[in-house]
């Protein structure tokens, strides 16, 4: 199954800049998310403390308007006195319920509060036949005393469980946001670390068909035409890749025509060469007839021509096979490269009545 390659360059750097772009949305998304659920859970944390603080003031208050409202009742022993106290005393048992409802744990100051005002009954508060006594009276406001100060003592046990209810649900909101934040840092965390991954991918995948392409290039230089460039990557480096292996081709055919012809030139000038040779031997040999010491000098320069021309035709072959070689510099002693030189020459130079001088410091090159 091949792997997919995008059309272009530009189309690969968009597809990884979105690439790395996700994450980073899906990080700022998820922050976004998480702050507005810790606002909306601190809203209603202090909707419900202002809440249940504010019951709780008036829960005080009633207690204390409660009492008052029994001694008058207490007092006067008026009818109208009386069922204004049971309202209130209803009121105050119903905001009780409401007060330990919103509360996470119940508490037994509240209950005990609840049996209080249960057992703080008209009949219980009535002076009756007490009025007329005056000890009886004085009883009665004892019990009535006596009542009231277990309820204040309740509200006040009421109070302080209030207040270490609402610390609790501070610190429990105080833990669920810690938790919160904990959960956000590592899914940050998590994104960066994709986000760098997905860049440090598309990053190879973007450098890696330039690094081939280079490679391909420079072993066209030193290893020679003879291996087939295959890039990968996107099409358009594809499409690149293809031209370059035309080229190559192309290159390769042209270096083994250039060789073909090079062998072929050779072994033409060879066939020629070896008869020229072969003729300047024999004249060298007196075969043919003695020479004269100008006609045998001119013989020996053929001859050796010849053999010059022997050499180049082979340093033409060995020039095919230059690339595969290794090449080693050794020093040339320029002396002795001029004489001969000049010696192939002789003969023109004499004819033309040439005469060279050299000079110069630099003997070897």
């Amino acid at each position: 199954m091949a792997f997919w390659q995008p059309r272009s360059v530009l189309q690969l750097l968009l597809l990884g800049f979105f690439a790395a772009l996700a994450p980073l949305s899906l990080a700022i998304l998820f922050t976004v998310q998480t702050l507005g659920e810790l606002a909306e859970n601190n809203r209603e944390l202090t909707r419900e403390v202002v809440s249940v603080t504010r019951l709780g003031q008036e829960i005080q208050g009633d207690v204390l308007e409660l009492e008052r409202r029994a001694r008058q009742f207490h007092a006067l022993g008026d009818a109208d006195l009386g069922e204004l106290f049971s309202r209130e005393r209803a009121v105050l048992l119903d905001k009780l319920g409401q007060l330990e409802g919103k509360m996470p744990t119940r508490s037994p100051d509240v209950a005990g509060l609840q049996d209080s005002l249960d057992d703080l009954t008209l009949e219980a508060l009535s002076p009756g036949a007490s009025a007329a006594d005056p000890e009886q009276a004085a009883l009665s406001g004892q019990r009535l005393d006596q009542a009231f100060s277990v309820i204040t003592g309740q509200r006040s046990a009421v109070q302080k469980w209030l207040l270490s209810s609402v610390d609790q649900l501070l610190a429990r909101n105080q833990e669920d946001t810690d938790a919160i934040i904990d959960a956000l840092v590592l899914q940050v965390s998590s994104l960066a670390l994709a986000t760098l991954a997905l860049l440090l991918f598309f990053a190879y995948w973007i450098n890696k068909p330039v690094q081939d392409l280079t490679q391909e290039i420079h072993l066209l230089g030193t290893a020679g035409l003879s291996h087939t460039i295959e890039i990968s990557g996107p099409q358009e480096v594809q499409m690149l890749g293809s031209k370059l292996e035309w080229l190559r081709s192309r290159l390769h055919d042209t270096d083994q025509q250039k060789q073909q012809f090079l062998r072929h030139i050779s072994h033409e000038l060879k066939t020629p060469l070896a008869s020229l040779r072969e003729g300047a031997d024999l004249l060298a040999e007196h075969v043919t007839g003695g020479l004269s010491a100008q006609q045998q000098e001119i013989v020996e320069i053929v001859r050796q021509n010849g053999i010059e021309l022997q050499r180049l035709i082979e340093n033409l072959l060995d020039f095919n096979q230059v690339p595969n070689q290794h090449l080693t510099l050794e020093d040339i002693r320029i002396d002795p490269l001029l004489r001969g030189l000049l010696d192939n020459y002789r003969i023109a130079m004499d004819k033309k009545a040439l005469r060279v001088d050299m000079r110069g410091s630099v003997h070897t090159w």
